[in-house]
């Protein structure tokens, strides 16, 4: 155990804090709507990360828990390789597979599930993963295929919409953020959402 691990054991218990810390879509995070732009501040929370078992996310700051508003989902997952497509979450674990994959239309992203970590894609990376869509010939979606799923207001996809991903044509799912994910992660916690 680390000194300040230690330490923080021996702190008097203290109240959890809700409304204060928030995840933006691109990852930053923000104490109040500011954005946090401390290196070791953020790297403090990212190692700190975690989530209980009612999928509400908090920042573990001694014996304080600090909840977490998401804006989308728990991870921000940012593309870092393009060809292949290569992912790595905003707390810099790098994504070895992928399990499912949605498409939000509320939202406007792409959910991605791997293991236990549910993450939205950075929009700054959304036309990576635009360029890797197939449909099930192996055939590469046209920009106009692509404008249409993502401006399709009936939340229908193509049946046979896929993200070519290391080599496997991973189908894409549409889902309701708030209906789809609520087993899954809280994105505005509060004591009463346990």
């Amino acid at each position: 155990m680390q000194r300040k691990e230690i330490q923080s054991s021996n702190w008097p218990t203290t109240q959890d804090a809700f409304g204060w810390l928030s995840l933006d879509p691109r990852g930053y995070w923000r104490i109040k709507g500011k954005r946090i732009d401390n290196p070791n501040l953020i790297g403090f929370i990212n190692k700190n990360y975690r989530s209980d078992k009612h999928g509400r996310y908090f920042f573990q700051n001694g014996n304080q828990r600090v909840f977490v508003n998401l804006t989308i989902a728990p991870f921000v997952i940012r593309v870092i390789h393009v060809n292949p497509l290569q992912f790595i979450t905003h707390t810099g674990v790098l994504i070895q597979k992928i399990d499912r994959i949605w498409f939000d239309k509320k939202k406007m992203n792409f959910i991605l599930k791997t293991g236990s970590v549910f993450g939205s894609i950075d929009d700054r990376d959304l036309s990576h993963v635009y360029n890797n869509l197939i449909n099930s010939t192996g055939s590469r979606l046209s920009e106009s295929e692509q404008q249409h799923a993502a401006n399709d207001n009936e939340n229908l996809l193509p049946v046979d919409m896929f993200l070519d991903y290391k080599g496997k044509e991973l189908r894409i799912a549409t889902a309701d953020n708030d209906t789809e994910f609520g087993s899954h992660f809280i994105q505005k916690p509060s004591p009463a959402s346990r």
